[in-house]
């Protein structure tokens, strides 16, 4: 018996490896080239994790910003962000003019934005510049 599966109340020993939905299970990921599932019980349930492949996870490296942006971010907040990369010195004024939102609008969503990672303000509130970061 596999160490990563506990015996299932209400089984008798050896009953796991006969289901054959488990074997149909293991049979898909070794012909799709993926890593076996992590199988464990709890007491009122059954949790089967499916562990990316590694060249799943390669391709997720290599993701750009933009896909980032749109995976990670609402609309409005991806926009301010690519605006803010493609001017650097953009105001906030300006930024709500451009999305037709208010000065309000923008300073709140640029303080998420903040708060979480996205971008930074370096100099001055007149004379600095955007840094666009990304998220880790």
């Amino acid at each position: 018996m596999d160490m990563r599966i506990r015996q299932c109340p209400g089984w008798a020993a050896g009953d796991w490896q006969k289901r054959p939905g488990r074997k149909r299970i293991f049979e898909a990921c070794r012909l799709a080239e993926t890593p076996e599932p992590l199988i464990r019980y709890e007491p009122n349930d059954l949790w089967i994790e499916f562990p990316f492949a590694k060249g799943y996870l390669a391709v997720l490296g290599k993701i750009g910003l933009d896909e980032r942006l749109d995976e990670n971010l609402n609309e409005r907040r991806a926009a301010i962000v690519r605006l803010m990369r493609e001017n650097p010195a953009i105001t906030v004024t300006q930024i709500g003019k451009i999305l037709g939102i208010s000065r309000t609008g923008a300073d709140k969503n640029i303080q998420i934005l903040k708060k979480n990672g996205w971008v930074r303000r370096v100099g001055s509130s007149r004379g600095g510049r955007w840094e666009v970061k990304g998220k880790s």
